[in-house]
C-alpha cells in the first residue's frame, strides 16, 4: 500500500500553499491520472 501512495504523490504537476490568517494553511494541488487527465485537490 505504501508504494502506491508514493507513486501517487510523484502525480502532482503544480502545488500551492496559500496561508490564510494565523491558524489557517490550504493546499491547492493539480495532478494527473493515467489517463493524462487532470484534476485540483483543495486540501484545508
Amino acid at each position: 500500500m505504501s508504494y502506491e501512495n508514493n507513486e501517487r504523490k510523484m502525480d502532482s504537476i503544480y502545488s500551492k500553499r496559500i496561508r490564510a490568517g494565523k491558524r489557517r494553511t490550504y493546499f491547492f494541488d493539480v495532478r494527473s491520472t493515467k489517463g493524462n487527465d487532470y484534476y485540483l485537490t483543495i486540501t484545508e
